[in-house]
């Protein structure tokens, strides 16, 4: 019998993490790829071409439908992030496109292998 190591999730919540906060103090939206226990794996929304001092990677579409933006949106590195500080709501219509869905999801395996990080 195989067991599953991480749940999938698959969905856009809002990270209030002091690490993560914007200069005017909010949080960011993130996009939540897999969840463990009370842990879940995030990869950061923005406008900056670097994030958590690492580049960015660009996304064919911007997810926010609510606010489009003109500017480029970007994703980060994924990260491990505590449930206490993802709120279940996200500001406007977030909506991720399937190419950038793909994206990511091949980003985040070739982040794990390249750092050592099993499944």
């Amino acid at each position: 019998m195989s067991k599953k190591k991480y749940l999938r999730k698959n969905e856009f919540r809002y990270d209030t993490s002091p690490k993560v906060r914007r200069s005017d103090g909010k949080g960011h939206n993130a996009y939540v790829s897999a969840k463990q226990g009370h842990q879940a794996k995030i990869n950061i929304i923005t406008h900056a071409k670097t994030f958590f001092d690492e580049p960015t990677v660009p996304m064919h579409k911007n997810p926010n439908r609510s606010k489009p933006d003109q500017r480029q949106s970007y994703f980060s590195v994924p990260r491990w992030e505590s449930d206490n500080f993802l709120k279940n709501k996200s500001e406007g219509s977030w909506v991720l496109h399937k190419k950038d869905r793909i994206q990511i999801k091949k980003f985040n395996k070739r982040y794990d292998k390249r750092n050592g990080k099993k499944k």
